[in-house]
């Protein structure tokens, strides 16, 4: 018994790990993505405020750093609290100054130029140590090619940049152990409690009943038939075993009361 339940502990604990790291990846992706729409939201605000401008009266055509710095700038307010978030614009061009420094940010680019309609990613990258949410930029319009964050002229719909944020998967492994180490413990506390709660109806219920029954059977096989029947009022399988043994036993004497001769006057 206490074989299985110490499986059973491991078992569970177990899948409460794989549980708890799924959920600590998916908690650090949703923030993640906060992140990265604090970055969307500034780009887009920028080129926003531009073509509104431009409506009014003829301006340059919007510098192409202009977007990147202002979501550069909001992603560094929000990281003020989340140090461990890092923000990266890739350009889709790798010529231009600023482009993707790690292969990994060049197999992204790749990614979302190969399937137009893919417009977020979320993945692994640096041999498992990263966790990356992607999220493409894609040109809307003639002015929104002109504002490309690599500085060139592109057609509606094209890629113009990735937008990138990392995180060391060892923060999602912390947050996952913080979550797991109390719950074990919490899991092994009541699975001791549990089995010794097992224990005490085993002892009472099976062992107790077992052990009468046995010194009963010693004691009659010496020779002693005047021992009490056993008594078990429950309807379990010892209290049938019980039953048999004392059907067996009233044979058994009547047996050897019949196989003694009586003794001559």
């Amino acid at each position: 018994m206490g074989v299985g339940l110490l499986a059973g502990l491991a078992a569970t604990l177990l899948l409460c790990e794989h549980e708890l790291e799924q959920n600590a990846r998916r908690d650090v992706i949703r923030q993640a993505r906060l992140v990265l729409d604090a970055a969307e939201t500034a780009r887009r605000d920028t080129m926003d405020q531009h073509q509104s401008r431009s409506l009014v009266m003829p301006t340059p055509l919007l510098p192409p750093s202009e977007p990147s710095f202002a979501a550069y700038e909001a992603v560094e307010r929000v990281r003020r609290r989340h140090a461990e978030f890092h923000y990266t614009e890739a350009v889709a061009n790798p010529v231009q100054p600023g482009g993707p420094d790690a292969d990994w940010e060049h197999a992204l680019i790749d990614r979302f130029r190969l399937q137009a309609q893919l417009h977020e990613l979320v993945t692994e990258a640096a041999g498992g140590t990263l966790l990356v949410l992607a999220r493409a930029v894609r040109t809307g319009g003639a002015f929104q090619s002109d504002g490309a964050a690599d500085g060139t002229t592109r057609g509606a719909g094209e890629l113009a940049s990735v937008q990138i944020v990392s995180v060391p998967a060892i923060v999602a492994a912390r947050q996952a152990d913080a979550v797991f180490w109390p719950l074990a413990l919490k899991l092994a506390g009541l699975f001791i409690a549990v089995f010794v709660v097992l224990e005490r109806l085993y002892a009472c219920f099976v062992g107790r009943p077992l052990r009468e029954l046995a010194e009963i059977s010693t004691r009659v096989s010496l020779g002693d038939f005047d021992q009490p029947e056993f008594s078990d009022a429950s309807a379990d399988d010892i209290a049938l075993l019980g039953h048999a043994f004392n059907r067996m036993r009233r044979s058994v004497t009547l047996a050897l009361r019949l196989l003694t001769p009586e003794p001559s006057a």
